[in-house]
């Protein structure tokens, strides 16, 4: 809907007589209503209302709810997953066998599948655990590993080391790390290595899907 008027900075001229300034004033009202509501997407003819101060006490509500929003996003555990085809520098030995979402090793002795994976986290955040998803079809031998190390980037130092092992389930199955709850550095560079091999055993084919990351966030803090 068009506004009855256009906005004219050169009214009035001065011309006016007295008594036809509260038509102008009128007029005026209307062009600001006009255009305020075009600013607000709502019918240009919608009456506008004296504007509400809220109370102090509203105020106070507001700041408890935001502090208790800020508690919400405040140590909050999270978790991502690297899937296997996101490794680099891989090396493999035999015939590893690539599907869109998992690589199977086959079960001849000497087989494997090696790769390298970055994980980016911010600095402040908490690594808490990093779990292998997979399986390892003969469960009376587990060979595959993820190994997960932490280095120094300064000196290229190792300041945390570790591993999980393969599930030894014949069916896929997620197992965690232990804890490593290590409060991420500027400094850390964080680098998995899961290594696929098969022993060789009986039926021992192993699979690997993902690698899965588990951190905490840093307190993101609500400015108000």
């Amino acid at each position: 809907m068009a506004r009855t008027r256009a906005w004219d900075e050169s009214k009035p001229t001065g011309a006016l007589q007295v008594r036809q300034m509260d038509n102008e004033n009128r007029d005026t009202k209307i062009d600001i209503r006009e255009i305020f509501n075009q600013l607000m997407g709502v019918p240009e003819a919608t009456p506008l209302a004296d504007p509400v101060i809220a109370p102090l006490s509203t105020h106070a509500t507001f700041r408890s709810e935001l502090d208790t929003l800020n508690s919400q996003f405040t140590n909050l555990q999270r978790q991502f997953a690297l899937p296997y085809f996101v490794a680099g520098h891989i090396v493999t030995t035999g015939s590893p066998a690539l599907n869109a979402t998992y690589v199977t090793v086959p079960a001849a002795a000497g087989n494997s599948w090696n790769g390298y994976m970055h994980v980016n986290l911010p600095t402040g955040t908490i690594l808490n655990t990093i779990s292998i998803f997979g399986r390892c079809v003969n469960i009376s031998v587990q060979s595959s590993v993820i190994n997960i190390a932490i280095y120094n980037t300064t000196n290229m130092g190792v300041v945390y080391s570790g591993s999980v092992t393969m599930p030894a389930n014949p069916t896929d199955t997620v197992i965690e790390s232990t804890a490593i709850n290590r409060t991420i550095l500027s400094t850390d560079m964080v680098v998995l290595n899961p290594v696929i091999s098969s022993t060789g055993a009986a039926g021992d084919a192993p699979r690997f899907y993902y690698a899965l990351v588990k951190y905490t966030s840093p307190n993101v803090g609500t400015r108000y």
